[in-house]
């Protein structure tokens, strides 16, 4: 039995695309499928069509994944909606998948003779034809997805010719590599050599240098970058470098991959000195650095590698509260690049800024609250998160992946469960409120600012609540306000329209106070567009009358 659901296209173009992994077959029947960055591993048993996530046929990707992309079902299959499957679908469905397996190994030309020393791996995809003309080679075998010219790609040199994504057989080398087990082919399972210091000393850590000196010619560093990146190659080294400069967006992604797993090694080996001052830690102002560059990339893959880098900086960070100003201070540029990209043209981009933004402002509870991961018993951290108010988790999709629940800290000078961070509210508002000039500022640089104030006068109104002796409060507010004033008189109609959403947020805020009250009028009178003004006063005049209806 099968039901297709009402929502089955949407469900089967997320499958199509999502970020998952085929990592083994562990039994005749199942697959173990992982995520991006392995936290989440799942086990998919096929003829009972079960998954570990818990969700069965219609709702559980996983199963989708396997059965579109790992069997090649087509959309209008009613295999992919069954609930089981007989013994006899399953070996179908298993033989012409091992076949196919089996066929990819045979038909992969060799290059081997014919290209030079120096000849890399993306040359030598432009003359393999057959990378072009079949649509099973032209497949990785870890992602299922397919592979172009532009990609960045791994070619098996030891044994059946075929090609990877860069990034995939990274996944597949650390799923190796966190059992103990052998580098080798995920296709023909031919080892690959070990004859360099291939695996460093951190578990699912692989050497930078094994992979480039192995796989693929690196470009060199822009003159424009190379005073930048000098304090980046004395921590993370050239070749890392290289791969964070690099014209493909794979090659980036991967190097923001190597720094990330560097970053988190180098602040674990400090995990039990609690009172560092970020002098201290040689590894935390070059990650900045890289995260501004990074978090500016077009492509949505990289920006999520930056943000998941970010967030594995500040979990991981044993830092003290003395040094919180500082922090401040050398975080600064990067929640600006973020507020910058809150505007961006991709959609998954902007949602993916404001996620983490608001993240920050969340503090101590927040998936990015300094020093997180370093707790001693998880169980514990996370009773003592909720026993102090904290605890944000992440939502669903693409956010959900670079974000999810964090618990407590550990040591004297760390960041304790229901203790103030660096972070906050206050701290997001120092760096999007000031006075500006319309002609000055690029209208990305004013609608991210304004989305973000629209997030957080939504999500926190207690920082914003105006009472008769809250001074700061209201110095908070009023300083939103002339903010929000300002952009009103932008001729970019989304502009307008966000800056009067926000400017409304927060007038309800002040509309019991008759000081208050006169004092946003005074500010919308000083509008220049008479009919921006005219429409912003009998909104004030609304929002004042459902006051006094519900007061009377």
């Amino acid at each position: 039995p099968f039901e297709v659901p009402q929502d089955a296209s949407r469900r089967l173009a997320k499958a199509m695309r999502i970020k998952l992994y085929l990592l083994q077959q562990p039994g005749p029947n199942s697959f173990l499928v992982g995520d991006d960055n392995l936290s989440s591993k799942y086990r998919v048993i096929i003829g009972s069509q079960t998954c570990t996530c818990g969700r069965g046929p219609p709702n559980c990707v996983h199963i989708l994944f396997v059965m579109l992309r790992v069997f090649k079902l087509k959309q209008n299959n009613p295999l992919i909606w069954a609930r089981d499957l007989k013994n006899y679908e399953v070996e179908g469905l298993f033989q012409n998948y091992h076949e196919r397996e089996k066929a990819k190994c045979k038909k992969r030309p060799s290059f081997r003779d014919s290209r030079s020393t120096n000849t890399s791996v993306d040359e030598v995809v432009q003359k393999d034809e057959c990378f072009i003309e079949d649509e099973d080679q032209n497949t990785c075998s870890i992602c299922l997805l397919k592979m172009t010219v532009s990609d960045s790609l791994v070619q098996c040199q030891f044994g059946c010719q075929n090609y990877f994504h860069h990034h995939c057989l990274m996944i597949w080398f650390e799923e190796r590599n966190a059992h103990g087990d052998p580098l080798i082919c995920p296709l023909c399972r031919s080892q690959w050599p070990a004859n360099r210091k291939n695996l460093s000393a951190v578990s699912g850590e692989i050497n930078v240098d094994f992979v480039v000196d192995s796989f693929s010619d690196t470009e060199s560093i822009p003159e424009s970058h190379k005073e930048t990146s000098k304090c980046w190659i004395s921590v993370f080294g050239d070749s890392t470098v290289k791969f964070l400069f690099s014209s493909r967006a794979g090659q980036r992604e991967l190097g923001l991959k190597f720094v990330n797993d560097l970053v988190v090694s180098r602040l674990m080996e400090l995990r039990s000195s609690a009172n560092l001052d970020l002098d201290q830690l040689q590894v935390f102002a070059p990650t900045i650095s890289v995260l501004v560059h990074a978090c500016k990339d077009e492509e949505y893959k990289v920006f999520y590698a930056a943000v998941n880098l970010m967030r594995n900086l500040f979990i991981h960070l044993p830092c003290n509260r003395q040094s919180y100003t500082r922090l401040q201070t050398s975080a600064r540029p990067l929640v600006e690049t973020l507020l910058n990209r809150c505007s961006d043209r991709h959609q998954r981009v902007t949602q993916l800024a404001l996620f983490n933004l608001v993240e920050l402002a969340k503090n101590h509870a927040g998936c990015l609250a300094i020093g997180s991961a370093l707790r001693p018993n998880p169980v514990a951290a996370a009773v003592a998160s909720v026993a102090g108010g904290g605890g944000g988790g992440g939502t669903g999709g693409d956010v959900g992946g670079v974000c999810g629940g964090v618990g407590g800290c550990r040591g004297g000078g760390v960041t304790h469960p229901g203790e103030p961070g660096p972070w906050g509210v206050l701290f997001l508002l120092e760096c999007i409120v000031s006075e500006y000039c319309l002609s000055r500022v690029s209208w990305q640089w004013l609608l991210g600012r304004l989305l973000l104030l629209d997030r957080l006068l939504d999500s926190f109104p207690g920082h914003f609540t105006v009472h008769e002796t809250s001074c700061k409060a209201r110095i908070r507010l009023f300083g939103i306000l002339r903010f929000a004033v300002t952009a009103l008189n932008s001729q970019q109609p989304r502009i307008s329209k966000m800056a009067g959403r926000v400017f409304v947020l927060g007038a309800r805020q002040v509309a019991h106070l008759s000081d208050c009250a006169q004092e946003a009028e005074r500010l919308v009178r000083s509008i220049e567009d008479a009919s921006v003004r005219q429409k912003m006063l009998r909104r004030l005049e609304l929002i004042r009358s459902e006051f006094s209806a519900v007061y009377r």
